[in-house]
């Protein structure tokens, strides 16, 4: 028997990368776009590492979403946001 794995069988561990201003700011953003959206996270649980300039910075973070539907308002708020330039 084939089994094909959806992106439904892939929840729920999602990996983010966010590149942003390099700024206190833009971190905190971050965080409430995860925490607006039912996600527990601190600053001490993201991956930063600052581009070569320091004018930029990479967040990583790790969760256990819990629908599809979670992942989809997490990203729009991250992209809403003026200091976020891209999300992967």
């Amino acid at each position: 028997e084939i089994y094909t794995l959806s992106l439904h069988d892939a929840l729920p561990i999602l990996v983010d990368r966010i590149i942003g201003e390099n700024s206190p700011e833009m971190i905190a953003d971050v965080l409430k776009a995860f925490v607006a959206n039912g996600v527990e996270v601190s600053e001490a649980d993201l991956r930063t590492v600052p581009s070569r300039e320091k004018k930029y910075i990479s967040v990583n973070y790790t969760f256990t979403a819990q629908s599809r539907e979670q992942v989809d308002a997490i990203y729009i708020a991250l992209t809403k946001n003026p200091r976020i330039k891209w999300v992967i």
